[in-house]
């Protein structure tokens, strides 16, 4: 029963972070909406108050996946609340990650960002990390590790997503083709989420491994162009 409850545990945790990932990324677009001497401000805020919304999420999805909730029948078919969240969700990504792509040709013909007031930025980041958190806290629900395991999964992953992303945020700014790479992840996910919200069941596996190729690729670009540089500088 303990090596149960351990390896549930452990999994909810690694659940975590892999959805803190999606967020640390989505936090990197949203923040730059702000301000410089808002933007670190946004994101610990936001963080938190994401994570209060994931606890009550977390409460009411354990009493409504208990229950075959309807929120509206169209001919033979229908409609769960679930799939009404992932298909918003997975619709609102799709157009934030082209909008951000689009955004930045933009500003290639140095037209700026448009900024956002605090609130707004702030409730984006809450809704989306809602949405983020949905698939986790069903796995968690399946997996029937417990509310009190879940809640403190939760509070390392804000945690964790505290500390890193100030880190993360600075180096897609250093690299704006890793900010392409993430925009076009944001995407998929959201593609993936409106998937799920037909029962079109995608392999999450492949998608992820593209995206760390395309990371890992795109890493060597950068070591390459650096040391190329260096060599030119070091020629006489």
């Amino acid at each position: 029963m303990y090596i149960e409850f351990l390896i549930n545990f452990i999994t909810l945790i690694f659940l975590e972070i892999i959805l803190g990932i999606d967020n640390i990324l989505f936090l990197s677009l949203v923040s730059e909406q702000l301000p410089v001497e808002l933007r670190d401000k946004a994101r610990k805020v936001g963080l938190l108050l994401a994570m209060v919304g994931r606890i009550s999420l977390l409460c009411f999805l354990t009493k409504v996946m208990t229950m075959d909730v309807v929120l509206v029948t169209i001919g033979r078919q229908k409609i769960f609340w679930k799939d009404s969240i992932l298909m918003i969700g997975g619709f609102f990504l799709i157009y934030k990650g082209i909008g951000e792509l689009l955004q930045m040709i933009k500003l290639e013909e140095k037209k700026p960002f448009a900024q956002s007031s605090f609130k707004v930025v702030l409730l984006q980041i809450l809704m989306l990390d809602i949405v983020f958190s949905l698939d986790s806290i069903v796995t968690a629900i399946g997996l029937r590790a417990g509310i009190i395991s879940t809640v403190i999964a939760i509070i390392l992953s804000v945690i964790i997503m505290i500390i890193l992303s100030k880190n993360f945020i600075l180096f897609l700014n250093k690299y704006p083709s890793m900010r392409v790479i993430a925009l076009c992840f944001l995407t998929l996910i959201g593609c993936l989420l409106v998937c799920d919200s037909m029962h079109i069941n995608l392999s999450r596996t492949n998608v992820y491994f593209a995206l760390w190729f395309s990371f890992v690729v795109e890493i060597f670009n950068i070591k390459i162009l650096g040391s190329r540089q260096t060599a030119i500088s070091a020629t006489p």
